[in-house]
């Protein structure tokens, strides 16, 4: 539903990322009502914020707006760093990028080389 029906839910390009998680929220909360939002969460690297937690903790959601491409480095390098604490953790890991700016033009390089980090990773790519 995320990465192909996201866009349906969106009139306007997200000014900001809580804006972004704001509108994931509402709609997830459909599919989830034990849906938990900025949960944190103690690894063994230290505290992270996780931006949901789907089904009882077994479901991590991350979401990261994307504008340009130095932004899309950022959210990359965080999510490359998320990767081991998140999937020792949860049964299935979501990173979804929401790309406002016609940004991401390598789609599916993106997405293997964040998939073959984890057999429960699963990255997706929302472009507005």
């Amino acid at each position: 539903m995320l990465e192909y029906d996201l866009r349906k839910h969106i009139k306007k390009a997200p000014r900001d990322e809580e804006e972004l998680k704001d509108i994931i929220y509402d709609l997830c909360l459909q599919l989830d009502p034990s849906l938990v939002r900025e949960q944190l969460r103690e690894f063994y690297l230290g505290v992270y914020a996780v931006n949901f937690v789907f089904w009882n903790g077994s479901v991590a959601l991350e979401v990261k707006l994307i504008k340009n491409k130095s932004q899309l480095q950022k959210a990359l390098t965080e999510i490359v760093s998320h990767i081991p604490p998140f999937s020792n953790t949860f049964l299935h890991v979501i990173f979804l990028l929401y790309d406002v700016g016609e940004v991401i033009d390598n789609v599916d390089e993106i997405k293997r080389s964040m998939e073959a980090k984890g057999d429960n990773i699963l990255m997706l790519v929302a472009k507005h």
